[in-house]
């Protein structure tokens, strides 16, 4: 597949464009800096730009087969008024690929976007509290982002975390839609692997899955 990666120079980006050229895929990487690649990578094509460039972002997703986001809000406990940086840079993301004719997005979010699916149990509850509470910023750039992708008309799955900062022990993940056991915590190779995997297969679309280390 041909895939377009934005935030692949991130924690868990990294991991996933790693995971993806070692599956053989072809990888554009779409990140601020031009140092975050310093050296060539067999297969890894790497584009600079910001996410309100609709032009640079037009050229990066141009001809793929999948875009996948790892973009995440910065953990700012500012309760000044923050700019929607991640769902903004979505929306620009939107419009680039409905200018382009591609349809497949993955992105990642945390349980603060509620999916209209969702019971109320400690994995939906909890986290977005917490964050409402000690990152209103950022939660409140999570929140935007809903409304992009529900109206976008993409096909599109979020993939949703609580705690990416759980140690990989195991690449034996679970996955909640709704109904069984969840574990509020993951690895950020799980994650990634878990957004590769849905992107290859084609899983969840409409769908917000939450992952989790068993």
């Amino acid at each position: 597949m041909k895939l377009t990666i934005f935030g692949a120079s991130g924690a868990i980006g990294r991991i996933l464009a790693d995971l993806a050229l070692a599956a053989s895929h072809e990888v554009r990487a779409y990140v601020r800096r031009s140092d975050a690649f310093p050296s060539p990578i067999p297969g890894l094509t790497v584009l600079v730009g910001s996410l309100d460039n609709l032009e640079a972002i037009e050229e990066a997703v141009g001809g793929a087969d999948a875009v996948i986001s790892a973009l995440g809000p910065a953990l700012d406990t500012s309760r000044k008024p923050q700019g929607l940086h991640i769902s903004e840079g979505h929306r620009t993301i939107v419009k680039a690929m409905k200018n382009r004719g591609v349809s497949r997005l993955v992105t990642l979010a945390t349980p603060s976007l509620r999916s209209d699916e969702d019971p109320r149990t400690p994995v939906t509850v909890l986290p977005g509290l917490m964050a409402r509470l000690f990152f209103p910023g950022p939660y409140r750039d999570i929140v935007a982002l809903g409304p992009v992708l529900r109206e976008s008309e993409l096909n599109w799955t979020v993939v949703r975390i609580v705690n990416p900062n759980a140690r990989h022990v195991s690449d034996d993940y679970g996955v909640w839609l709704g109904e069984g056991p969840v574990r509020m915590s993951v690895s950020r190779r799980n994650v990634a692997a878990f957004m590769l995997k849905v992107t290859e297969e084609g899983l969840h679309i409409g769908k917000m899955p939450v992952v989790f280390n068993r």
